[in-house]
């Protein structure tokens, strides 16, 4: 039963306590906070809407209708590794989610001072982003730094380049990613590449995994197939009775994630 000002001012609250991100592309970072203020709009009346931003502006004599989401969404590296510059330090968050880009780090990049010099302690053992980073794929150093902002309780749902789980040269990565992250669900998406990125040189798979000990746990594993309705309406069917469950540990011991997606092949 709230007035529009009173909604408006609550969904604010809401995305300045619990939506944080880091986007290094200007654009991108603008069309984030822009987004966000398009959900604060969401799903009110549009009479409602302008008649509130017509009294905001006769009121405060501001045509500024939100504020200043920079402080959540900040414009920069989430690889950065210079104290002065590093965001979000001693915070961690409930959920993170994301989608790296696929690519090589170039010689000349600004992340290749990640890949030279970041390092952290995990269980008491020492983690160098050199020694992991297979290939200088800049989605498995994303991998390494999210552990940063992650606790006990944090859950993660991240798309990834396919080749960071069945290259030979991520060897090192995957053995850091399967004893340092207890994964729930593994989408494999090679199959439908083509309804969900047609431009992309790569094949993905979706991973949902959290931060806990690894100890007994079962991976789902979704082999994704494209059918005629996956085509025809640009939809994603998963079927649990295609799924697939291996244990954690068995990966670590013989890479079956490999040995699942050579089967369903």
């Amino acid at each position: 039963d709230a007035n529009i000002s009173e909604k408006i001012k609550h969904k604010i609250e809401l995305l300045q306590k619990f939506i944080f991100g880091i986007e290094k592309e200007n654009t991108a970072w603008r069309l984030t906070i822009f987004s966000l203020y398009l959900e604060i709009l969401k799903g009110l009346p549009n009479e409602e809407i302008k008649e509130f931003i017509k009294r905001k502006i006769e009121r405060e004599n501001d045509v500024k209708i939100f504020p200043d989401f920079s402080e959540n969404i900040i414009n920069g590296n989430s690889l950065e590794i210079k104290k002065e510059n590093l965001h979000f330090v001693n915070q961690t968050f409930d959920y993170i989610v994301g989608n790296p880009p696929f690519l090589q780090i170039s010689p000349d990049a600004e992340e290749r001072g990640f890949i030279n010099n970041y390092n952290t302690e995990i269980n008491g053992k020492k983690i160098e982003a050199k020694v992991v980073v297979g290939t200088k794929q800049i989605s498995q150093a994303y991998m390494l730094k999210i552990k940063d902002w992650a606790d006990e309780k944090t859950k993660f749902g991240f798309v990834l380049n396919s080749s960071n789980f069945y290259n030979e040269k991520s060897d090192k990565f995957q053995e850091f990613f399967f004893e340092n992250y207890q994964v729930e669900n593994f989408y494999e998406l090679s199959r439908v590449k083509k309804i969900l990125f047609d431009k992309a040189k790569e094949s993905v798979i979706v991973a949902i995994f959290n931060n806990k000990i690894v100890e007994k746990n079962t991976i789902k594993y979704y082999p994704v197939d494209l059918e005629l309705f996956s085509e025809t309406f640009n939809l994603l069917v998963i079927q649990e009775d295609k799924r697939i469950e291996i244990k954690q540990k068995d990966i670590l011991k013989k890479q079956e994630i490999g040995r699942a997606s050579s089967r369903e092949r």
